[in-house]
């Protein structure tokens, strides 16, 4: 017979683990839209990512919850007014100087280093990845990096700047609104793009600059800067962007012709050199890597049942359904995910009460939730975008001495018996298990040892010992 009182007790834990999640869930929405209303003023994309945040929290427009779509333009105006005052004040106060000045004495100088200008992918103060990891590397006292904006202004002076990171500057551009992610940018969108770049290099005294382009976008812009004033390009070739949803057939046309035309281009994984080797172009592997100071760092909590973690975006090629799967197998086990879940199906996920679903974190807090994780899981669908992948975090959780569990994805391989490889629910449980199991302080170290070895200051030198040859080619 069931003891009443003991079923209440398991009703109360589980509504405890219930509101528990739902209170994690607020924290992590809560932070988004504070992130994200910090970021209007980088364009359409913030719009609607903070759009997104708001339905997510409080329902899709239509639902019971009325005036969602209102509640969230009224929130938006407000923010946006505010910062457009602020610009307003900022520009009058410095009488429409872009405040690109004082420029670093020799930067760009022929005999000293060349500056960067990096065409991005992502926001600054988006996801803090491969990107930002180079470029706040590549800048320094004698070499300054300025990091396009993927975003364009309605207002104000052609191109205006401010400091992100030592020796790195946000510049930003007067233009039409564009959809980085779709249709290639018209003739004239590109002029005035290319015009206000030509402008930042007579305003900072840019001399000698190398441009990094990281989405194909941004073709068109870099070919005239390589015409006049002669800047090297470099294609930094990170994901296969046809497995992305929104990516658009213009997109496809754009990447093969900076393929053909970059002076240099770098792949992040074997199978992505093997895909620029077929549009005959030889790539130079630059591969991934991490902040190994920031993840060794890691401590481990323990707790009195197994937590099985995972961070970084939940997106359309993460395997809920596997996560899901799993919880359901093992409801003894915790699982954590951290990451945003726009663009996911996550409801399964949300139903169970040992999986609790915690919103993007700041990358300064990542170790601090990693030291909570027993195992991490890199539960990836199998698809042309993932299988071109080098999974950043497999490095990240290398440095933190923590076990991974992941689908045999061709860069995983390449850690050898470092990581345990599963494809099906049956296989990751069995893998966990092993790795729960697993007290061996000698593979923590050999996890260890294996990331000391592969930093991004190591892939930053790799790719710095490329420009020089840059500036003997005949750029045409």
């Amino acid at each position: 017979m069931t003891d009443p009182v003991a079923s209440l007790h398991r009703r109360l834990r589980l509504l405890e683990q219930k509101l528990a999640a739902r209170e994690a869930e607020l924290r992590a929405t809560q932070y988004e839209l504070q992130r994200l209303a910090l970021s209007v003023k980088r364009g359409r994309w913030a719009e609607d990512q903070l759009s997104k945040a708001w339905s997510s929290a409080f329902g899709p427009p239509g639902a019971a919850l009325w005036g969602t779509r209102f509640l969230g333009r009224t929130i938006h105006d407000r923010v946006r007014r505010r910062i457009d005052r602020a610009r307003e004040k900022t520009a009058g106060s410095r009488g429409g100087d872009p405040g690109l000045r004082p420029t670093p004495a020799g930067a760009g100088a022929p005999g000293g280093l060349p500056d960067v200008v990096c065409f991005p992918i992502i926001d600054w103060h988006f996801r803090f990845q491969r990107p930002q990891q180079l470029m706040s590397r590549l800048g320094r006292p004698e070499r300054r990096v300025f990091w396009v904006a993927p975003w364009f202004r309605g207002t104000g002076p052609a191109v205006d700047a401010e400091p992100l990171a030592p020796g790195v500057w946000e510049v930003s551009l007067r233009g039409p609104d564009l959809d980085l992610y779709g249709a290639a940018p018209d003739v004239p969108a590109t002029g005035v793009i290319t015009e206000a770049l030509r402008e930042l290099a007579r305003e900072c005294d840019v001399r000698r600059a190398v441009q990094i382009v990281e989405l194909p976008f941004w073709w068109p812009v870099v070919r005239g800067l390589r015409e006049e004033p002669g800047w090297p390009v470099v294609y930094d070739c990170m994901d296969d962007h046809s497995g992305f949803s929104f990516h658009s057939a213009d997109a496809t046309a754009l990447e093969a012709g900076l393929i053909r035309g970059a002076d240099v281009v770098l792949a992040s994984s074997r199978p992505l050199e093997a895909r620029i080797a077929r549009a005959n172009r030889e790539a130079v592997l630059v591969r991934n890597a991490c902040d190994y100071e920031h993840f060794a760092s890691v401590t481990h909590q323990g707790s009195d049942r197994p937590v099985i973690g995972y961070y970084g975006a939940i997106a359309d090629w993460f395997d809920s359904d596997l996560v899901a799967d799993l919880a359901e197998r093992q409801p003894g086990w915790d699982f954590i995910l951290v990451g945003s879940t726009f663009a996911a199906d996550v409801a399964r996920l949300r139903s169970l009460p040992n999986v609790q679903l915690v919103g993007e974190r700041p990358y300064a807090e990542l170790p601090r939730w990693l030291s909570r994780f027993d195992v991490t899981v890199l539960p990836f669908r199998r698809t042309p975008l993932t299988e071109a992948t080098n999974p950043v975090k497999a490095y990240e959780i290398m440095a933190a001495g923590l076990p991974l569990v992941s689908v045999p994805l061709p860069e995983i391989l390449e850690f050898g018996d470092l990581v345990r490889l599963a494809s099906t629910p049956a296989e990751f449980e069995e893998q966990i298990r092993a790795a729960l199991a697993d007290r061996d302080a000698g593979v923590v170290e050999r996890r260890r040892a294996f990331a000391r070895q592969q930093t991004w200051d190591d892939r930053v030198r790799s790719i710095e010992g490329l420009f020089p040859a840059l500036f003997e080619r005949d750029i045409r």
